[in-house]
């Protein structure tokens, strides 16, 4: 069939509450309207950035902040690796595959598409097994980064839980990795989670919120109930005041100089930590005593999310990957973020061979002792 994106709120008639949403064969629910923080609040929360160069949205931030709309669609295939949501006239609902598009803008890597000089098909297999009424709540992204199946995903869930939509509606999901069950369990122990390895399934229902496409970027209030939940369930803090989450063991983007910042931090009273190694209740607890954390930008810093009021969020933003994402988290909560940005690419010949021939994708020096100008006011 040929297939169409569309944004849902272009195709799916408005409905009043969330049982009209569950009652109707297609339909679109906004439980929260989208806004913007003005500039002038934006640049309050941005006065504390140091290093160079800034990004060029740095100045006159209109900080975005996301609506929350809920989605059905009866008899839809799903292709629940990648969050997608078709519809069988061969609608793609826009949010559902806002993930997997950043990686594929002609959505040549969905399986059962194929692009053509006209657009593109999609052809599901006769025999996709069939499912119930389906949540859909994992993203493309979330399958691997912890950042957007935490931001992301856990937040899915919970706006399809608050409407009372799961209580018709299975959330389904890939296979589940030890982490992603381990994110759940803090968040919904009493949700059953069904999972399938079928790459595309067919759905008697979908339901699947807006949020599913980069909520990170644009997170509202839900995200701040999200904390809450994970908060009561997450094992008592460890007492750790000054953290750094490193990425030495990461190979996408290098910090060159990492060794000589741990070092130097080490004698500051930082607490060096590589999250892989630790559980998500490990994780959290760990953030939710500290005063101070430093980190490079990665999906570690979701773990802002479970700062206490008040804390210090050190990011470390190379130029060309600098977004505002890790403050609009910061903002919610009452944290205070303290980026410091730096140039970046540096020479990929200053990147160890071995990093170089795995996930390599950029690399960057770190001013040390200018960072450390910037962070030891803050200690």
């Amino acid at each position: 069939m040929r297939a169409v994106l569309a944004r849902e709120a272009e195709v799916l008639p408005a409905v009043s509450d969330a049982a009209a949403l569950t009652a109707a064969a297609a339909g679109r629910l906004v439980v929260r309207e989208a806004e913007r923080v003005s500039a002038e609040q934006g640049a309050r929360l941005t006065a504390g950035a140091g290093g160079s160069p800034k990004p060029p949205w740095f100045q006159n931030l209109e900080l975005p902040v996301g609506e929350t709309a809920l989605h059905r669609v009866e008899d839809a295939w799903l292709l629940p690796g990648f969050g997608a949501v078709i519809g069988q006239d061969g609608t793609i609902y826009a949010s559902s595959v806002g993930g997997a598009k950043t990686r594929w803008p002609d959505h040549s890597g969905l399986p059962g598409m194929t692009p053509d000089g006209a657009g593109f098909r999609f052809d599901p297999p006769p025999d996709a097994p069939r499912v119930g009424p389906a949540a859909v709540f994992q993203p493309w992204g979330g399958g691997f980064n912890y950042g957007h199946f935490l931001l992301d995903g856990l937040s899915s869930l919970l706006a399809m839980e608050e409407a009372g939509l799961l209580a018709s509606h299975q959330p389904l999901a890939p296979p589940l990795k030890p982490w992603q069950a381990g994110l759940l369990d803090l968040a919904f122990p009493d949700v059953a989670i069904a999972t399938t390895p079928a790459e595309i399934v067919r759905a008697e229902a979908a339901v699947f919120p807006s949020t599913l496409d980069h909520f990170l970027g644009t997170p509202n209030e839900l995200l701040v109930r999200l904390r809450e939940r994970i908060l009561a369930r997450a094992p008592a803090g460890k007492g750790a005041r000054r953290v750094y989450l490193s990425r030495r063991g990461q190979a996408m983007r290098v910090m060159v100089d990492e060794p000589a910042l741990e070092a130097a931090l080490r004698r500051r009273g930082f607490q060096i930590v590589r999250p892989e190694r630790l559980s998500p209740a490990a994780q959290v607890s760990l953030m939710r005593d500290a005063e101070v954390v430093v980190a490079p930008t990665g999906a570690a810093l979701a773990n802002a999310l479970f700062l206490p009021d008040g804390a210090r969020m050190v990011e470390i933003a190379p130029e060309n990957y600098a977004s505002h994402w890790v403050l609009a988290i910061c903002r919610l909560i009452g944290a205070e973020w303290r980026p410091f940005y730096c140039a970046s690419p540096c020479p990929a010949s200053e990147v160890p061979l071995l990093k170089r021939i795995r996930s390599y994708v950029f690399a960057y020096r770190l001013p040390v002792e200018a960072f450390l100008a910037h962070l030891d006011p803050l200690l």
